[in-house]
């Protein structure tokens, strides 16, 4: 959920302009309005630089939280998916899991991590689930790297929690319940 708070800081002889402010479920600034009848700015990536401290708040509305077109919520579930990317560091799932500030599954990034967080709406993880593309790429001229072939396994509660389970992929063989499993 979003959070729509008007500022009524009480600033003493300063003149300042207590604006409105919407703070998505990781708690980051992503829109502003100088007064509530003003438009909406959006910003582009959601701030960390937005604070609460020494300042006091009213909410005034909330709305839902809409992530981008290409994420996905599973249906029934506490869980999104889409291909990741967007926070590429040698932290990402950190960094992924700090700025969507929900649930999440990724792969693009060719490694596979897991970050969990507490937010104020509750526990969030991030997951990348490595890929299955070829290992050697021309344009690495023999660098080495931390990629790792992987398949997840995702089980359900119902209460929409999820268990996923990742599975190393070695030479085209996982192994699942005590059973090996070999690739094409």
């Amino acid at each position: 959920m979003i959070e729509i708070l008007q500022e009524v800081t009480d600033w003493g002889k300063y003149k300042v302009n207590n604006g409105v402010y919407h703070i998505n479920g990781a708690g980051k600034l992503i829109a502003y309005q100088r007064n509530k009848d003003s438009e909406v700015q959006v910003l582009n990536v959601p701030s960390n630089q937005f604070s609460k401290s020494r300042r006091k708040f009213v909410k005034i509305g909330e709305r839902a939280e809409e992530l981008a077109s290409h994420i996905v919520k599973v249906e029934g579930s506490k869980l999104y998916a889409y291909h990741g990317g967007h926070y590429s560091s040698v932290n990402h799932a950190r960094t992924t899991v700090q700025n969507l500030g929900c649930n999440v599954i990724y792969g693009h990034t060719h490694d596979c991590q897991r970050s969990v967080m507490q937010h104020i709406s509750g526990i969030h993880i991030a997951q990348s689930m490595g890929c299955l593309c070829k290992m050697k790429k021309d344009f690495l001229k023999g660098r080495k790297v931390n990629w790792t072939h992987n398949v997840g396994i995702v089980d359900f509660f119902s209460d929409g929690w999820f268990n996923l389970i990742t599975l190393d992929i070695h030479n085209g063989t996982t192994t699942w319940n005590n059973e090996i499993i070999e690739g094409d």
